[in-house]
Order: C-alpha cells, then sequence, then structure tokens
C-alpha cells in the first residue's frame, strides 16, 4: 500500500484529490469541506501567519516537497499514518526518529498529541500539532509579518524547536 501525499491549493486549501488520504479523510471533516471538491478541504489552521511560517519551517526541515507528511529523518518515508512510525533512521552522523512535516521527533509527537487529543499522524494533525509547538515557543501564529525585523525574531522564538532554522542569536 503506497500513501499518495496531499497538496496545498494557492488559497491556503489543504487538496486531497488523488492523494489516497483523500476518501477516508473528506468524509470526516464534516463543514470543512469544499461543496465543489469532496477531496479538498480547508486547512483550519493554516491561516494568518502561520501558512507562510509552516512554509519557511517545513523548507527548513526538508519536507516541504508532496511527500513532507510521509518523511521521515534522512528522507526515507512511510506509509502508516495512524501513528508516529518510530523508527530510528541515521545519517550525517545523527541518528533521529525524526518524521513528518514538521520531522517530529516521537517524544515531541506524544507531547503534543496527548495535549491537543490528536487521534492519528495524519496531516490535519500534524498541522495541528506544529502550530502547538510554535505556539508553546511564544509565537503568535495569527500574525502576518511584513517587516524583516519581525519575522527574524519570530523565527528566532521558534528556532529552537526545529534544527533546521537560522537563529540570529547563535
Amino acid at each position: 500500500d503506497q500513501v499518495t501525499a496531499p497538496s496545498f491549493n494557492e488559497d491556503g486549501t489543504l487538496n486531497l484529490s488523488g492523494s489516497t488520504l483523500g476518501e477516508q479523510t473528506a468524509g470526516t471533516l464534516g463543514d470543512q469541506a469544499k461543496a465543489t471538491d469532496p477531496t479538498t478541504v480547508t486547512a483550519g489552521t493554516l491561516t494568518g501567519g502561520w501558512k507562510p511560517l509552516s512554509a519557511v519551517i517545513s523548507f527548513a526541515e526538508g519536507t516541504s516537497g508532496p511527500k513532507g507528511y510521509q518523511t521521515q529523518f534522512t528522507g526515507t518515508t512511510f506509509s502508516d499514518m495512524s501513528r508516529h512510525p518510530r523508527q530510528l533512521r541515521s545519517g550525517g552522523g545523527y541518528t533521529s526518529d525524526a518524521a513528518g512535516k514538521y520531522q517530529f521527533l516521537s517524544t515531541t509527537w506524544d507531547e503534543a498529541r496527548r495535549s491537543l487529543n490528536l487521534q492519528d499522524f495524519s496531516p490535519q494533525s500534524q498541522e495541528k500539532a506544529g502550530e502547538f509547538l510554535a505556539k508553546r515557543r511564544g509565537l503568535n501564529t495569527g500574525q502576518v509579518y511584513t517587516n524583516i525585523g519581525d519575522f527574524t525574531k519570530a523565527i528566532d522564538k521558534i528556532a529552537p524547536e526545529w534544527a533546521g532554522l537560522p537563529y540570529s542569536q547563535r
């Protein structure tokens, strides 16, 4: 069973069309689903400043491609979206079980999953957990950053959470 990952449309909606997650997910999201396309759902947490910051984080973590939600440390992929894969991978002198769009360590995922009562490792759950981690670091995820100074301060707040992000204070 190969899972085809969903993608994001330019208008901020999560496009599940053509993905193997589309059929199982669209029916569970109720009023978030677009009436014109039952496999496209609004990514409720990707609003305001979180949408561009989400893109920056996933780019920095190497998960901005079409299989980002299924990517493990070292770039390997997994298909079971019911849970964090918890598979140690080694590369570049490091060993990690990081997985998903935001490269969650299993221990970090477990904390977010419990705090948010998440039931799976789906793209929707990963988005909620990613935003949760950013908020926990003091980021206002609703703010749109319009100048480099404010953007740098925002990245500095969340850089300790995501190793791929630069930190101007280092």
